[in-house]
């Protein structure tokens, strides 16, 4: 995400795990959680990098959110590499 105004405490954060429906091969919500279900878990002295937990009925997830201020990850030149952390939830009931 990308934005020129706003603090830290604007973030709203949700998150929702969707799984197909076997019956009617549609789209559906099996958890989610709201930001009643988030919390600041860490936070930097200067308050720039800080975690974030949020849960729902059948996963935890934390996220690890940075504020860059001097370059922008998603602009580097052709000649850097960017590493790209891709990760997977799975539900179990």
């Amino acid at each position: 995400s990308h934005w020129t105004k706003g603090e830290p405490s604007d973030i709203v954060l949700s998150c929702e795990i969707v799984g197909l429906d076997p019956i009617n091969k549609s789209n559906r919500t099996c958890d989610s959680a709201n930001a009643n279900n988030t919390r600041l878990i860490m936070n930097s002295s200067e308050n720039v990098d800080f975690l974030v937990r949020t849960e729902g009925s059948c996963f935890t997830a934390i996220f690890s959110i940075a504020k860059h201020t001097k370059l922008c990850p998603w602009c580097a030149s052709e000649a850097t590499k960017t590493e790209v952390n891709i990760f997977n939830f799975s539900c179990s009931h």
